[in-house]
C-alpha cells in the first residue's frame, strides 16, 4: 500500500522551486530585454542607412520602432528629428529639437534647426529667436 504524501513533503518542494523559478524568471527578462535592445539598435542603424540613401518614410518608421522599443538617445532624438524635418513634419520635428535642446552638446544645433523650421513654417518671429 502506497503511503500519501505528507503536507511537509509538498512544501518542501515547492519551496525548493520558488527559488529556482524566481532565477529562471529573472534570466528569462534579462535575455528578452537585451533582445529587445538589440532590436531597437538594429532599427536605429537601419534607420541611418535609410536616411543617408534619401529614403526618409522608412528611416522614421525604424527610429521611431526603436524609440518604441525602449531606446532613447540623443542621436536617435537628432536622426528622428532631421527626419521629420525632410518629410515636412515640422511640428514632430521641432518636439523632438525642443528635447534636444535640453543637452548641451547640442543646444546650437537644435536651436538652428528651430530656426530653420520656423522659417519652413513662416514664422520670423521665432526664427529669430
Amino acid at each position: 500500500m502506497k503511503n500519501a504524501p505528507s503536507g511537509r513533503d509538498e512544501s518542501e518542494k515547492t519551496m525548493t522551486l520558488q527559488p529556482t523559478l524566481k532565477v529562471f524568471l529573472i534570466a528569462l527578462t534579462i535575455f528578452f530585454s537585451a533582445e529587445l535592445m538589440a532590436s531597437a539598435e538594429v532599427d536605429f542603424e537601419k534607420g541611418v542607412t535609410a536616411f543617408k540613401s534619401g529614403d526618409n518614410e522608412s528611416a522614421v518608421r525604424y527610429f521611431e520602432s526603436a524609440r518604441n522599443q525602449g531606446m532613447d538617445s540623443v542621436a536617435l532624438r537628432y536622426n528622428l528629428a532631421s527626419s521629420y524635418f525632410k518629410m515636412e513634419r515640422y511640428d514632430d520635428a521641432k518636439a523632438q529639437f525642443l528635447l534636444l535642446l535640453e543637452v548641451d552638446a547640442m543646444f546650437e544645433l537644435a536651436s538652428f534647426n528651430l530656426g530653420l523650421i520656423a522659417t519652413r513654417q513662416k514664422d520670423p518671429d521665432a526664427a529669430r529667436d
